[in-house]
């Protein structure tokens, strides 16, 4: 570990409460030494980037400098420590293990009583929030405890009950360990596209749908197994592009984590991810009226750490984004995308989303006819270190380019990157009937130069798309993009946001 560096992170991912309480927090240390913390704390907080020669510099001829290594490496830690000591009250998990660790020092001063009360605590956080591997602890301390004493005043049947007891808490944690596989199973996508683009894809997810586990939702022993019960469902009738059945099964997800609220308390980023799943399914079969309440319900989430702070934000602007381009209401979609700009840097940008929310920021700013901010957010995409996490959104802006290109009325460029977008749709085994058709009237915008003629072809590609339309593995690549409003535009030689206004959809 660069602890320099990683020091850095850390102290720029605190809050200013945060970063108040560590100081509160230090100052209990030895007053000397919790004062050197708190200086070295404040320098590396003051710098925009780490910068390792400055710190030296500025401790230059003082009693620490020597050990400035070793008082990083401290600081790390201690800022860790105050972290966990800050967030104690909200998180549960932190709680019962405060109070296991309590029961061991207890234990160690030999006062089992006063332990015995505190096991009898985090047993029942525990069982109230389905922490059952903390329970099971629990109950090896309590058994730890009656064999110190040699089980004085227990009979057989108090021994076999606890047995039975921590026995059905790890039989619920090895239950949560096998349901928490098969949703990683089912949305382990080896090709690592977002929506499926042919049967076969959805026929690979049929053997994890017939395991037993997920035949009867009664087989579930917890509130958490449930939970993944209904997320593993649903991602297979979302691969199998049943969007019905899937919304079905999310709004029963959200209804159940409504109902438990002890899930969303300790982590919202199940709530999060099961209302971002109602909201595609109903944007996949146009229910628009479906999405806001959807919208606000995601707004009202309200996150107890930087995490789901992150999470919350991006993917709330994203489907809002993703909304309004599909509604067609491209000025709220341009206003939002300006405010999500801002947001899309830094080390605390939401990494697994990145790629979408440029893609729509891209499609938002190419509708309002501004083809230079477009093809801004589309090079972000093209040169991104991490393409291959979405690799259909990348296979898809390569085309989008091509689009952007032509508008700007790039020419020169425009058969080069013909060329290469093609070569790495084939290779990429991307190239299906939509794609085939786009990259023609691309072609045929080029080498045409006859403009009747040219307006018969695309004619043509217009009713080719509108008859895969139809078609429910090939309409993915519509549903990023509106070609048929964009061929429309070239057809009546108007601009895309003129045509696109025009269907703007109400409800």
């Amino acid at each position: 570990m660069k602890y320099s560096q990683d020091l850095f992170i850390l102290i720029k991912s605190l809050d200013n409460n945060e970063k108040r309480y560590f100081k509160l927090f230090s100052s209990r240390y030895h007053v000397k030494e919790g004062s050197n913390y708190i200086r070295l704390f404040d320098e590396i907080n003051n710098q925009s980037e780490y910068d390792e020669a400055a710190v030296k510099k500025k401790f230059k001829g003082k009693t620490f400098e020597t050990q400035l290594t070793v008082i990083k490496y401290k600081l790390y830690f201690m800022i860790l420590k105050s972290l966990e000591s800050y967030n104690s009250g909200d998180s549960i998990k932190i709680q019962i293990k405060s109070l296991l660790n309590y029961t061991g020092i207890l234990f160690d001063k030999l006062l089992n009583q006063q332990a015995r009360k505190v096991i009898l605590k985090a047993k029942k956080l525990a069982v109230e929030n389905e922490q059952f591997l903390l329970l099971a602890e629990a109950i090896e301390w309590e058994r730890k405890i009656n064999s110190s004493e040699r089980f004085t005043g227990k009979v057989e049947t108090d021994v076999d009950a606890m047995y039975e007891e921590e026995k059905r808490a790890l039989k619920k944690c090895l239950s949560a360990v096998r349901y928490d596989w098969l949703h990683t199973r089912m949305r382990l996508r080896p090709d690592k596209e977002g929506l499926s683009r042919n049967a076969e894809t959805a026929k690979q997810y049929e053997g994890i749908l017939k395991n037993n586990l997920l035949l009867d939702e009664n087989k579930s022993p917890s509130i958490y197994t449930k939970y993944r019960f209904n997320a593993t469902r649903a991602s297979y009738f979302f691969i199998s592009k049943d969007y019905a059945t899937a919304e079905n099964i999310s709004e029963q997800t959200v209804t159940l984590l409504e109902k438990n609220n002890f899930f969303t308390r300790e982590d919202i980023g199940y709530m999060i991810h099961s209302l971002r799943n109602c909201i595609l399914c109903k944007l996949y079969q146009k229910k628009y009226a479906g999405i806001p309440p959807l919208l606000e319900k995601l707004k009202r989430l309200k996150a107890k750490n930087l995490r789901n702070s992150v999470q919350l934000y991006f993917i709330t602007a994203i489907m809002e984004l993703n909304f309004y381009c599909d509604i067609k209401d491209f000025e709220k979609a341009t206003k939002l995308a300006k405010e999500l700009e801002n947001k899309l840097h830094g080390p605390h940008v939401y990494s697994q989303e990145i790629l979408v929310a440029y893609y729509y920021v891209s499609y938002s700013y190419f509708a309002a006819g501004e083809f230079l901010q477009a093809k801004k957010w589309i090079n972000k995409i093209l040169n991104h270190d991490v393409i291959e996490l979405r690799s259909d959104i990348f296979s898809f802006v390569k085309i989008f380019n091509l689009i952007v290109h032509t508008d700007l009325g790039n020419q020169e460029l425009l058969e080069y990157a013909l060329k290469s977008t093609y070569r790495h749709l084939y290779k990429k085994k991307q190239l299906y009937k939509v794609e085939t058709i786009i990259l023609k009237f691309i072609k045929d915008n080029i080498r045409i130069g006859d403009k009747k003629i040219l307006i018969g072809e695309f004619k043509k590609s217009r009713k080719q798309l509108q008859e895969l339309s139809s078609d429910p593995y090939e309409n993915t690549a519509l549903s990023y993009f509106d070609y048929i409003s964009w061929l429309d535009s070239k057809i009546e030689g108007k601009s895309f946001a003129e045509i696109v206004e025009k269907r703007k959809i109400k409800f």
